[in-house]
């Protein structure tokens, strides 16, 4: 069978996403024959005087049709992009949705619908996971897929295939669209060795039109056994799961075969889960001499050395990424985040070792006061020696389906639209973007803000 996935606008540019990478990659080793079309980054690289539209601060413009239109000639868009899915005839259409994408993925949905009536069309993504799913949302829309999709994906295109009434699918992992409305068939069970899954299908994306020109996106882990209090990522990706380092290694070695690429940057939630497995792996590429490099997520520990850093840089370790979010004990605890004295023993370890740290912050946590802002002022000016690069801040946002989200009530925090929260103890988007505003500036004075990385 056919099957077309779609990427639509927003989602990052820098890099393919490996989430429908996967999906495709366990689609091809099915035998469909799958076509992508990641309409995000060709509207990126056909529009160069909209980039701007792609910044972390312009997101907002792709929530409602309306401000997409305001952009781009909408009409004409959702004419060529249907055009072009529908001249592949699709036996299947697949969408990878996010909440800001989700306005676009609905209208192209219901125009491929308009134009090929009996098509089922997937959603699947963050979205799915992470947010309300209400049929008025995107009525033409066949089934969503919640968590991990390899699985689940191939199964719908098996019911497809062989004619079945997907109203009456009762698939773990989907939220299905009847006649009488949604029916929501559980979650689906956890794909436990990760290593039985076919590479993401990473050929099937132009990567001339992504702004990332060295690396090559690259999965070490799935999930997080830990419980950060702002965080949706656990309950999409369930525990934490590392591929075998014979299994990354083999993946990076088809890479460079595909692309020349040496470079790899991991999607993972946090690359050093299992810092044993991590050993080997380092030991594989250093002993190989293949000169291939990575770079992620880590989660700070106090069991961290110099000389384990050593041995993961000599095995091509070249940054690694901490989210650190606050420098005050207090919020760090609140968080459900590693202590000072963790970022102090990991920090310094990476740094001498020659491993690149660097730093993601937040500010306006629910309990953040003006004091445990000014003790983050002082823990960076303390670490400045061991952080190479403050990569970003952003304001805390809350999912609805965190912990925080889970319980606004009792922490006394009213949800306005977006992230425009407020609490009792003043605490408001305008404060959280002054507060944002200073630490930057602070990070520029204080000689560890570059711009940030790709």
């Amino acid at each position: 069978m056919r099957i077309a996935l779609v990427m639509p606008p927003l989602y990052g540019v820098d890099m393919p996403p490996l989430g429908i990478a996967y999906v495709a990659g366990r689609l091809m080793q099915d035998g469909h024959e799958v076509r992508m079309f990641c309409l995000n980054s060709e509207l990126f690289h056909l529009n160069p005087d909209k980039r701007y539209l792609w910044d972390w601060d312009s997101a907002d413009e792709w929530r409602s049709l309306e401000r997409v239109g305001a952009h781009f000639d909408l009409p004409a868009l959702l004419r060529e992009w249907t055009g072009r899915i529908s001249c592949f005839s699709p036996g299947m259409v697949g969408f990878s949705v996010n909440s800001h994408s989700l306005p676009l993925a609905g209208a192209l949905a219901g125009s491929i619908r308009a134009a090929i009536e009996d098509i089922p069309l997937i959603f699947g993504g963050p979205m799915c996971s992470e947010s309300d799913i209400s049929r008025e949302t995107c009525p033409c829309v066949d089934i969503y897929v919640r968590g991990e999709g390899e699985e689940t994906v191939s199964a719908i295109a098996a019911a497809v295939e062989s004619g079945v009434d997907l109203r009456t699918l009762r698939l773990p992992g989907t939220v299905v669209n009847t006649v009488s409305g949604l029916r929501d068939n559980g979650p689906s069970e956890m794909i436990g060795d990760i290593d039985c899954i076919p590479f993401p299908a990473l050929e099937l994306f132009d990567l001339e039109r992504y702004t990332n020109k060295e690396e090559i996106p690259i999965l070490f882990s799935r999930g997080c056994d830990f419980a950060c209090r702002f965080c949706t990522d656990k309950p999409m990706w369930g525990k934490y799961r590392m591929r075998a380092p014979e299994n990354i290694f083999a993946e990076m070695k088809k890479r460079y075969s595909f692309c020349g690429r040496k470079k790899f940057k991991c999607n993972d939630l946090m690359v050093n889960g299992l810092p044993a497995a991590l050993d080997r792996l380092s030991s594989l590429i250093a002993s190989s001499g293949s000169g291939f490099s990575w770079g992620g997520m880590a989660r700070a520990s106090e069991k961290m050395t110099r000389r384990q850093a050593e041995r993961w840089r000599a095995g091509g370790c070249s940054y690694l990424t901490y989210g650190v979010e606050s420098g005050s004990q207090a919020v760090l605890t609140d968080m459900g985040k590693p202590s000072k004295k963790a970022l102090f023993f990991s920090f310094s370890a990476a740094h001498e070792a020659g491993i690149k740290v660097n730093t993601l912050w937040m500010v306006g946590y629910p309990s953040e006061r003006w004091r445990d802002f000014f003790h983050t002022l002082f823990f960076l000016l303390r670490q400045r020696g061991n952080i190479d690069e403050f990569v970003s801040v952003s304001c805390c946002y809350i999912p609805r389906l965190s912990w925080l989200g889970r319980h606004t009530r009792e922490l006394g925090i009213n949800c306005g639209q977006g992230g425009n929260w407020y609490n009792s103890k003043g605490n408001n988007a305008a404060l959280r973007r002054l507060r944002r505003k200073l630490l930057l500036i602070y990070a520029r004075l204080i000689g560890i803000y570059k711009g940030g990385i790709s």
